[in-house]
């Protein structure tokens, strides 16, 4: 989605591209930041998601539409429900 978004990614991530942050935002106001990195397969070896399906059925209206999933973390503490926005920026 990043990729498709023409965020800089794979080999071309390097440098002053590091230093972006994804933030991933939930309907209820929660959020959860990532750097830009962490989203990328050449940099980490599990993959982050935007889901819409689990076990092949769409998510429900607690879950979804949309949910970040951050394969990898041992508590779904950075995996947003009910995703509203994902932003990449400068981290400062």
């Amino acid at each position: 989605m990043l990729a498709q978004a023409g965020v800089v990614h794979g080999e071309r991530l390097m440098g002053r591209y590091l230093n972006q942050v994804v933030i991933a935002r939930a309907a209820d106001g929660f959020f959860s930041v990532l750097s830009l990195a962490e989203t990328d397969p050449v940099y980490r070896a599990n993959p982050v998601v935007v889901a819409d399906t689990v076990n092949g059925h769409r998510l429900d209206d607690r879950e979804g539409p949309y949910r970040l999933v951050v394969d990898g973390d041992l508590r779904p503490s950075r995996a947003p429900r009910q995703l509203v926005s994902i932003e990449v920026k400068p981290a400062f």
